[in-house]
């Protein structure tokens, strides 16, 4: 091939010596290749690489070499080190016996690659290498997994190396026998902004050396096996240093070497996330010799603990004028949050904090949590499948738990049910209450109820969103003259769900369709959109958005069978059709004399646009419209419009975007 040749990409892939062995005959650097942006060799075909020759100028997308047979790198040994020119590459794979080409390999000294993924099988050579040895300068992401972790002290990075992610996975402990055998510090990594230890190679931490005024968004320690930690754990506590982070996530045994992390003195701290199932796992934090680490926790910005981490919480001892932006508790055993139970309601302080969010058991919290009286919450959601998680709650007095100002309530599942417990500040109209679940007695439970909590609040709020049964709601809310709901969003996934609501929609006098005509905002999803026909809608009322979305054919059905112009959906401003809701623009009439500000149709594959694209050309009467918007698909419509004869379109927005 020509020396100037530039390929987009080469790919050879061989399985037996036999199927390239004239290949394997030719000189060293004889096969010229030119320019490649992206090659990958796999099997016996990685044998080969010696005998191609790069562009001078060389810069390689990505390069693959991949083998498991140990004979196909007879070549590969032949050569000196350091002596195959791949120019600039942005990424690098190597697995298994492939990596005994990698000491080969000269990269351009200025390289600095996005990638660098190494998989190692045993008995590699390149582990003779001495440490420091082989150059990979400047690197992005860095991954090394289980016996490839062994090359670690081999490779020399660039002193002014910053990695966006390195990334160590390890299995077996005897993968880093020799690493733990060196001295603490003694591997240069320089700066990251993600470090992710896993399994074994959390052990590797102490001997990591990271630039002293480095900021790291994220440090992740997993560990499954108390082996994990064995030699980790006898670290002097405050004796591993890790700088500046924002984010710490621990899992399992990782958790126990917490006490001995020390971190930058300015410090702040925007989130903890911890994971444990285990008692073990956790006992070392709740022990009095580390206090001062508990306090440390409670001054991040985010705590997120998931399994018997949740135990934690009450021992953090937060002061009173801790705000914190937000707390997530999960679990799905009931055993990891028996002993919390077992407190007193509102015994532990929390304090300020802008966001809760508790799923399954740990829901069953909520009623032990003590919030600042000044408290103003931008979300609370709770969210849990099984009444068995809530049972304490229900049996509790209506208005008991006191959780404040509320901007946001979003409950799933039976979590719907604990609405009456709820007491919320006063007189304050909530923006936004999110009702979702699986199972109509979640709703029919709550009207058999004195209290009425939920539709105290569904008639005060600004945003409504209702999913699945929670839509049968609809009919008992009751608004006063022009105070109905800002906006309103539904969704219905099965037809089911919304029949018999259907059937109440469309008794004479009713009064959930006067006021869902008056609405600003609504957005109808799936079979929702049935209700659509069914609305009123009023000479003086006039509609910000309108919006309908449908994620199948099926919820359409029955809405394409209707007459064209036979769904009136009066004045509105911003018509949206998405998916294969664009089907029913024949079908709507929109006011005469309305000026549609906005009318926009989003295609995300083929099938949304099979309705209109059966139409005639110039058959669809659009009226009048200032801005049209054609999303993906739906810029294959745009010839079936008829425009109005007094055209005001102002902007035409065609966008490919999906």
């Amino acid at each position: 091939m020509s020396e100037e040749n530039r390929m987009e990409e080469i790919r050879l892939d061989a399985g037996s010596f036999h199927h390239i062995s004239e290949m394997f005959k030719a000189e060293t650097s004889c096969i010229g290749m030119g320019r490649v942006n992206n090659m990958i060799l796999t099997g016996y075909a990685t044998g080969i690489f010696p005998k191609l020759r790069f562009h001078r100028e060389n810069e390689t997308g990505g390069l693959m070499l991949s083998s498991a047979f140990i004979t196909s790198n007879e070549e590969v040994f032949k050569v000196e080190n350091n002596s195959i020119w791949i120019g600039k590459v942005r990424q690098l794979i190597i697995y298994y016996y492939g990596v005994e080409i990698l000491p080969k390999l000269r990269i351009h000294e200025d390289n600095e690659m996005d990638e660098l993924v190494l998989r190692m099988a045993p008995g590699t050579e390149m582990l003779k290498m001495g440490n420091n040895s082989l150059w990979i300068g400047k690197v992005k992401k860095l991954k090394m997994e289980e016996y490839a972790v062994k090359a670690l002290p081999k490779l020399r990075f660039h002193e002014e190396n910053e990695m966006n992610l390195f990334e160590l996975k390890v299995l077996r402990a005897s993968y880093i026998t020799e690493i733990l055998e060196m001295e603490n510090k003694s591997i240069w990594i320089g700066k990251m902004k993600r470090l992710e230890l896993e399994g074994g190679a959390v052990e590797i931490l102490p001997k990591l050396r990271i630039h002293g005024e480095n900021a790291m968004e994220e440090l992740f320690l997993s560990a499954d096996n108390p082996e994990h930690i064995t030699e980790i754990f006898k670290a002097e506590k405050n004796s591993l240093w890790v700088g500046k982070v924002k984010k710490v996530r621990l899992n399992w045994y990782a958790i126990k070497i917490l006490p001995k992390l020390r971190f930058h003195e300015e410090n702040v701290l925007a989130e903890i996330v911890l994971n444990a199932h285990s008692p073990e796992h956790i006992t070392e934090i709740l022990s009095v010799e580390n206090k001062s680490t508990l306090d440390w926790m409670g001054k991040a910005k985010d705590l997120v603990f998931g399994g018997r981490a949740i135990e934690i919480l009450p021992k953090l001892g937060l002061r009173r004028e801790n705000a914190m932006d937000g707390i997530r508790l999960c679990t799905e055993d009931a055993d990891h949050i028996a002993e919390i139970l077992k407190a007193e309601t509102s015994s532990i302080w929390v304090g300020k904090v802008k966001w809760v969010y508790l799923e399954y058991h740990a829901v069953g919290i909520l009623p032990k949590l003590k919030f600042h009286e000044e408290n103003v919450m931008e979300g609370l959601r709770l969210d849990t499948e099984s009444c068995g998680n809530i049972t304490e709650i229900l049996e509790m007095e209506d208005n008991s738990i006191r959780v404040g100002k509320v901007k946001k309530l979003d409950l799933n599942g039976n979590a719907i049910e604990i609405i009456p417990k709820l007491a919320f500040h006063g007189e304050d109209v909530m923006e936004e209450l999110v009702l979702n679940t699986f199972n109509p007695w979640n709703i029919s439970n709550i009207f058999n109820t004195e209290n009425k909590n939920i539709l105290v609040l569904a008639a005060k709020v600004k945003k409504l969103k209702l999913s699945r049964f929670a839509v049968r709601i609809l009919p008992e809310l009751v608004f006063r003259g022009e105070n109905v709901v800002e906006e309103l969003v539904l969704d219905v996934d099965y037809p089911d769900r919304i029949t018999k609501i259907l059937k109440i929609l469309g008794k004479k006098n009713n009064n959930t369709l006067d006021w869902m005509g008056k609405v600003k905002r609504l957005e109808l999803k799936d079979h929702a959109i049935k209700i659509l026909p069914k609305l009123r809608f009023y000479e003086e009322n006039v509609m910000e958005v309108l919006r309908l979305k449908a994620l199948g054919p099926e919820y359409m059905a029955k809405i394409l069978a209707a007459k064209n112009k036979s769904i009136r959906v009066g004045k509105v401003k911003r018509l949206v059709l998405s998916h294969h809701a664009v089907g029913i623009l024949p079908k709507l009439k929109i006011h005469r004399e309305d000026v549609l500000e906005e009318l926009v149709f989003e295609a995300y594959n083929s099938g949304h646009t099979t309705e209109i694209l059966n139409t005639n050309d110039n058959s669809i009467g659009l009226g009048k419209v200032r801005k049209l918007g054609l999303c993906g698909y739906a810029m294959e419509i745009l010839p079936k419009f008829n425009f109005h004869r007094e055209e005001v379109l102002e902007e035409l927005v065609l966008s490919s975007m999906l």
